[in-house]
């Protein structure tokens, strides 16, 4: 932001908004200020990005030479790391805990060298057990780190454990641990929370907002067990949920690399949408009519549960958007996951009915960005909402039943719309400067 802004003084001087001496005040400020903070985040990135190396290199020399060695030398080799890794996280806690490069990358060192020393006495021993008990085993004797060292990159890391965990363990198959993934996600977010309350700017902060939409969205089938197609309703409130909190006061200034929550929960409900404007999306639930069919009690069903919570977090975040929004207009998108709940039951019972309503939606849905896109003077939202058009005409490509002379019309005309309204919106702002 200071490096714009910096930029930016000579036009304004030029322009004479401000003076020579008020500018040479500001430039002065930002110097000292950069003085202060001397490449801070390109140290700890070097420092993080050294220690992997590092680890990886010692884990090759050792692996290279591993058949040659002795039981007592294996079992020395396992250990060495973690003692070493244990002896620089002790030492920076007593004498260099303000020195995030230092802090990051011993606890980082330390993180990969309990993986290491579990992997290879499992194997020296032939100890018994699955990949994914490993990675449990790994994750539990490691998530310590994050608060003893105040390690945002081993919150980081341990995201990224727990997601392969659940993936390993509960994708696609009806286990009895699926709930595992939860309760290790819920011991982060207190360090979560920290970073977001005292280093709102940081980095770290910056990577937990996408880092956090990702993991709920990759392991949220992982409790599918008895209604599979009922996860649909708990995606689409999750990625309303999603999107009403990057639209919200807190994150709503934010770039967009900074908001992973606007940027997943927008996609997401797009992508959700575009899969529910076929017909076989809504042939597909066969297994849920029959459900319904047989009277059974959906109350008890994870799906169930899982679409009634985000539903709810969904709900309390449009009422806050309501409240808050003052004069700005209404955001249409924070109502999709409402409209598509009432959709879904009507699919149950006509699905051709269901798919022709989301392909309304869907272009609803692009009309309000190109319009919010308009209203914001933002050429990369208007674009974005022509090309949710552009994915539907590509989608409806694919019907059989529509002729190549309707679809070859419908690109023309969504080609026309990105020239007209890009057009319209640079010439909007030419005027509005010329002014």
């Amino acid at each position: 932001m200071s490096k714009h802004i910096l930029k930016e003084l000579p036009e304004l001087v030029k322009a004479g908004v401000i003076t020579d001496d008020i500018s040479d005040k500001i430039e002065n400020f930002y110097r000292q200020k950069q003085r202060a903070q001397p490449d801070g985040r390109i140290n700890t990135l070097f420092a993080i990005i050294g220690t992997i190396l590092v680890s990886l290199g010692i884990i090759l020399i050792v692996a290279h030479n591993w058949d040659q060695f002795s039981r007592p030398v294996k079992l020395f080799f396992s250990f060495m790391p973690l003692v070493i890794g244990q002896a620089l996280c002790g030492y920076t806690l007593y004498t260099k805990m303000d020195n995030t490069g230092f802090r990051e990358s011993s606890a980082t060192f330390l993180f990969f060298a309990f993986g290491a020393c579990l992997s290879l006495v499992s194997q020296l021993y032939h100890i018994s057990g699955t990949i994914q008990e490993l990675i449990f085993t790994w994750m539990l004797v490691s998530f310590p780190l994050i608060y003893i060292m105040r390690s945002s990159m081993v919150s980081l890391l341990y995201i990224c454990g727990i997601t392969v965990y659940a993936m390993y363990d509960s994708y696609g198959y009806n286990t009895k641990e699926w709930h595992h993934y939860w309760w290790m996600l819920l011991l982060a977010l207190p360090h979560y929370r920290l970073l977001f309350k005292n280093r709102p700017q940081g980095n770290f902060t910056y990577f937990h907002h996408w880092f956090i939409p990702l993991t709920l969205t990759i392991c949220l089938p992982t409790i599918g067990s008895h209604v599979s197609e009922l996860i649909f309703i708990a995606y689409m409130s999750m990625f309303s949920a999603f999107y009403l909190l990057g639209t919200s006061a807190t994150f709503y200034n934010k770039r967009i690399f900074s908001n992973g929550y606007i940027v997943i929960g927008s996609l997401g409900t797009v992508i959700l949408l575009l899969l529910a404007s076929f017909r076989f999306f809504w042939d597909e639930f066969k297994d849920l009519r029959q459900y319904v069919s047989g009277k059974h009690n959906f109350s008890s069903v994870p799906e169930t549960i899982a679409a009634a919570v985000w539903f709810f977090i969904a709900s309390i975040l449009l009422i806050n958007h309501l409240r808050r929004r003052e004069s700005k207009p209404v955001n249409f998108m924070g109502f999709i996951y409402v409209v598509f709940a009432a959709i879904f039951i009507i699919g149950i019972a006509n699905p051709s009915t269901a798919a022709i309503i989301v392909n309304i939606l869907v272009l609803g849905v692009a009309v309000f960005i190109i319009a919010r896109g308009n209203y914001l003077d933002h050429l990369g939202i208007l674009n974005y909402g022509l090309l949710v058009i552009t994915a539907l005409v590509i989608c409806r490509f694919f019907d059989t039943n529509i002729s190549f002379v309707i679809r070859g019309v419908m690109f023309i005309g969504v080609g026309a719309g990105f020239f007209i309204a890009n057009s319209r919106l640079i010439k909007k702002r030419k005027s509005y400067n010329e002014k």
